[in-house]
């Protein structure tokens, strides 16, 4: 039997800071090893997410 997976959960920034390459506009922020992940896709993003299964946030850079 297949387990149901979850919508994985974005949330849009406008800040920069929080984004120090310009063609990686995916942060994930892993809270349960404290480490942050720059992704260049979604699709990335989403691969970790569904491997290592952490609590995380995911922040999209949507532009100036």
């Amino acid at each position: 039997m297949k387990k149901k997976e979850l919508p994985i959960k974005i949330t849009r920034s406008r800040d920069k800071e929080l984004f120090p390459w310009q063609s990686f506009l995916w942060r994930l922020d892993n809270l349960d090893e404290k480490r942050v992940c720059w992704f260049e896709c979604e699709e990335h993003a989403e691969k970790y997410i569904r491997r290592y299964n952490p609590k995380y946030k995911l922040i999209h850079y949507t532009g100036k």
